[in-house]
């Protein structure tokens, strides 16, 4: 099991990181546990420990690197990314039908302007 993604496949954010060994201690999907975790392994270990966000563009290369080389954690991000393009599809398709029904009434008013050329109405 990865310690990079839950029980459910879920990649998790914040890695708790010993800069000094340079090795992930632990990873956790919010950053208040992940406070709570690292003071934990802190106490129990007496190690110098470090949050980073996975998602960040400023985190480390390293521990990008070590994430990066998890298959599972790959998988789960491919699979969050994959379930946003769908809910984003979803969207974009109401949006394009409504975009059409604008079109069409749209055209319906250039009818009505043409055959308003045409027609003989009292004047006001």
């Amino acid at each position: 099991m990865s310690i990079f993604v839950n029980d459910a496949g879920t990649p998790k954010i914040y890695a708790i990181v010993d800069e000094a060994s340079g090795e992930v201690v632990s990873a956790i999907i919010s950053f208040g546990s992940a406070e709570r975790e690292k003071k934990n392994i802190e106490a129990e270990t007496g190690r110098k420990l470090a949050i980073f966000n996975l998602t960040h563009p400023r985190c480390p290369k390293w521990i990008l690197d070590i994430a990066w080389a998890d298959e599972a954690y790959c998988l789960g991000q491919a699979a969050k990314f994959d379930h946003n393009a769908s809910v984003w599809r979803k969207k974009a398709d109401k949006l394009i039908k409504e975009a059409e029904q604008y079109e069409s009434t749209a055209d319906g008013w250039r009818a009505r302007a043409e055959a308003a050329a045409t027609i003989k109405a009292p004047k006001m």
